[in-house]
């Protein structure tokens, strides 16, 4: 007999699934500063509505972050699954990492070898005495592929874009520890189109005259259908943390409209961070969302302003931003789409686009006499922040007219 213990059991068990899916991926990872050599992009997703089979797309291999006594020599491979992708091109580029103060010194074993019967590109190359190990950051060599794959209807064709048999030597002629760099691989994906599920921040473009303003901004999801059963958005917003100190992240109404929700955010050092879940009702059937509306509101607070006026992002991560559905499967949006903090704007630029001109005007003139409680009352035009609309506040526009 199907109890309501056993509901209750199912729903514990639904919801640690989908919890469990979502906390290990809020744990933010510290910043890279380990040498590494990886490939960028690392994700290389396409979809067949925009791309075909015989498109091509490049890849670079690149050096980061290291310090002396550098790479002097490396051998590797790029290898990939020749049933979906063949390599067309493997250079290695000019002005590349290894680069030589004396064009004589260095020693190409290996230019970019393609070998589409296994499913790999190859470099090797080393610098001779005198030069000295190789530094900081750069490209290593760039290899270009092209899709031979057609993916199924339902699913997708995916492979690695891995580095395999990687050997760095350092101006000693030793082989540098696997221990002391990263080695990070890169991914190929191609698949039928997305649901067009996308995040925007909102309003695209916010201002601030002074230290003090309030600025608010609100995540907004779009296109969600029914079918897609999607229960769950998990969020990374940057901004700058010089500029604005975060007051207060609320969730928005939209998930709530469905049905119960759990909701968790926290303010960071330059990021806001969070999730919401619907949870089930009745046991363990879900509520299915659909239409659009607000995930989650933030409500800054200007701390300082620059001297001139600047353009900041609103950003959302794009490797950390998705949607989740009743079976804890992550549901790519098709796009996400920021917004810029402009400051310091002035307080006569009353629509907030950057200038003071006929529109502020306008703005000043319908509001012109009013004051708090009036029908006609905008705050924006009480520029001397008096508590009315009056021909002082006209005259600071009229001055600051064309800037």
């Amino acid at each position: 007999m199907y109890c309501k213990r056993t509901k209750l059991l199912c729903t514990s068990l639904t919801l640690t699934i989908l919890l469990s899916a979502l906390f290990p991926l809020i744990q933010i990872s510290a910043a890279q500063d380990t040498p590494r050599i990886f490939v960028d992009p690392a994700e290389n997703i396409y979809y067949t509505d925009t791309t075909s089979v015989g498109f091509e797309f490049t890849v670079s291999i690149m050096a980061a972050d290291w310090s002396e006594p550098g790479v002097f020599s490396y051998q590797f491979k790029l290898t990939f699954d020749n049933s979906m992708l063949e390599a067309v091109a493997a250079e290695i580029p000019d002005g590349h990492y290894l680069t030589p103060e004396d064009p004589s010194k260095i020693f190409v074993v290996d230019a970019g070898t393609i070998n589409n019967e296994l499913g790999f590109a190859s470099f090797g190359v080393t610098l001779l005495a005198p030069e000295t190990g190789k530094t900081g950051s750069g490209t290593i060599a760039t290899v270009t592929l092209k899709i031979t794959g057609e993916p199924p209807a339902v699913g997708k064709l995916s492979c690695a874009l891995a580095l395999d048999d990687v050997i760095l030597v350092d101006p000693e002629a030793s082989p540098i520890s696997p221990a002391a760099y990263e080695v990070i691989h890169g991914s190929f994906e191609f698949s039928a189109p997305p649901p067009p599920i996308y995040l925007k921040v909102e309003p695209s473009t916010v201002t601030a005259a002074l230290i003090g303003d309030e600025v608010n901004i609100r995540i907004t999801i779009y296109d969600v259908e029914a079918e897609l059963k999607i229960i769950g958005v998990q969020f990374k917003l940057f901004f700058n943390s010089s500029i604005l100190k975060v007051k207060e992240v609320t969730e928005g109404d939209f998930f709530q409209a469905f049905g119960s929700t759990f909701f968790q955010a926290y303010a960071e050092h330059g990021y806001v961070v969070g999730f919401v879940i619907l949870l089930p009702a009745e046991g363990i059937s879900f509520p299915v969302p659909e239409g659009y509306g607000t995930v989650v509101k933030i409500k800054f607070e200007t701390i300082s302003l620059p001297e001139v006026l600047t353009e900041f992002p609103l950003e959302l991560d794009d490797d950390f931003t998705f949607t989740i559905d009743q079976q804890a499967n992550v549901v790519p949006p098709r796009r996400l789409e920021d917004a810029v903090l402009l400051v310091p704007t002035r307080l006569e630029d009353l629509n907030e686009d950057g200038k003071v001109d006929i529109q502020d005007i306008t703005i000043f003139a319908v509001a012109f006499g009013s004051y708090p409680g009036h029908s006609r009352w905008n705050p924006k035009a009480d520029v001397d922040k008096n508590g009315k609309v009056n021909i002082l506040d006209g005259v600071l526009i009229a001055k600051s007219y064309g800037k």
